[in-house]
């Protein structure tokens, strides 16, 4: 069924922004909490008020809110919907309510209660001869557009489909653009995080041999190269060698990423993004990884130097982590090896004041030498 054009325009003409919610305490340390041992899948969580997220376990098509102060794990159920047809891949806060993506390419709204619209659903995914979008692999929606990496179906390409990073409007996805060519595509297949907006503008990690960070204005199809170099030690990404090949090779894939250094994440609060990068750390004994964070100054007047507002250290090793950005904290989601095609553990979650993130230069985390033993 698809949902009436009306309501549909209405809600998306809003930003999509972080859910903000007035904490009883402002947090002024790390907590943090162990997981409840489970084998899932989470790249994409929202946050619920100032102690619960509502997160998306791909592996086992649940919903599942997280206290993230008591560590309890409660599944949800979305009225409407059946255990066994449900699969849900993504969410994104928006206002007043929630936009829940399905493996289908079919996109739920939600309301503050979490209760699916009159309408329930559309249809991203088109078999439209006109053309329309073929397959979506990361992306984020404002100002009821969606931009995104993924296939489009353009008649006149000459090939079945383009693949590249792709701009359409949510209510009419048969009028999809290519905003820029095809870049390492493996990247985009993992789970990474590598679209998010601020107000009307959506941003993004092209994830090219030389991987840049580009806006994408409300009033424009023309990308803006913010950053056409990133940071040390993310200046240049290589071809991963251990290509997908489906199951079997998802094990054998993420042990290589743990041995590099890459852009894994992009995100944003308040006017800043922030862009989460792994660094590959060997030892004589063993292989780690440190963390980083990068807040940027997403002006478009800013020189590239300037750009680049602080480099925090982020206090873990975990093998893996997504990050959720909050007015009261931002969370991480510590995470182990993937086991298996779309399974891992986490294995702790850290609420990191937020304080730390938007005033750096008294951050505890500015210090290179940040630990673990920040978080208790």
């Amino acid at each position: 069924m698809k949902i009436k054009r009306s309501i549909l325009v209405a809600l998306l003409l809003f930003p999509f922004s972080i859910v903000a919610h007035n904490a009883s305490a402002q947090q002024d340390h790390c907590i943090k909490q162990i997981f409840p041992s489970k084998k899932l899948w989470i790249n994409s969580a929202v946050w619920l008020d100032h102690s619960k997220v509502l997160i998306v376990d791909t592996l086992n098509s649940n919903l599942l809110v997280l206290d993230t102060f008591t560590g309890s794990l409660v599944p949800l159920s979305l009225k409407g919907f059946s255990a066994d047809h449900f699969f849900p891949s993504s969410i994104l806060p928006v206002n007043k309510g929630f936009l829940l993506s399905l493996l289908d390419s079919q996109i739920v709204l939600l309301d503050q209660h979490l209760v699916p619209l009159p309408g329930k659903s559309i249809s991203l995914k088109s078999s439209n001869p006109a053309g329309g979008i073929g397959a979506l692999y990361d992306w984020t929606v404002t100002n009821g557009r969606i931009t995104a990496y993924g296939a489009a179906l353009i008649p006149d390409a000459g090939k079945p489909f383009t693949m590249g990073f792709l701009a359409a409007a949510l209510d009419d996805p048969t009028k999809v653009r290519v905003i820029l060519p095809d870049a390492n595509f493996e990247y985009y297949t993992l789970g990474f995080s590598y679209f998010t907006s601020i107000e009307n503008d959506s941003y993004f990690i092209a994830m090219y041999d030389v991987p840049s960070l580009f806006k994408l204005p409300s009033n424009s199809v023309e990308p803006i190269n913010l950053l056409a170099t990133l940071p040390e030690p993310i200046q240049h990404i290589p071809r991963l060698q251990n290509l997908n090949a489906g199951p079997k090779s998802a094990e054998a894939i993420f042990r290589e990423v743990e041995g590099l250094s890459l852009p894994v994440g992009l995100y944003s609060y308040g006017n800043f993004l922030y862009l989460l990068a792994r660094q590959a750390e060997k030892t004589q004994d063993s292989q780690g990884t440190v963390w980083w964070l990068y807040q940027i100054d997403a002006s478009v007047n800013k020189s590239s130097r300037e750009r680049v507002v602080a480099k925090l250290r982020l206090p873990t090793s975990a093998n893996h982590l997504t990050l959720l950005p909050g007015s009261d904290s931002f969370l991480l989601f510590e995470k182990g090896p993937v086991e298996s095609l779309g399974a891992q553990r986490v294995l702790s979650t850290l609420r990191i004041p937020t304080s730390w993130f938007t005033n750096p230069a008294r951050s505890p985390l500015k210090s290179s030498r940040a630990t673990s033993a920040l978080c208790k």
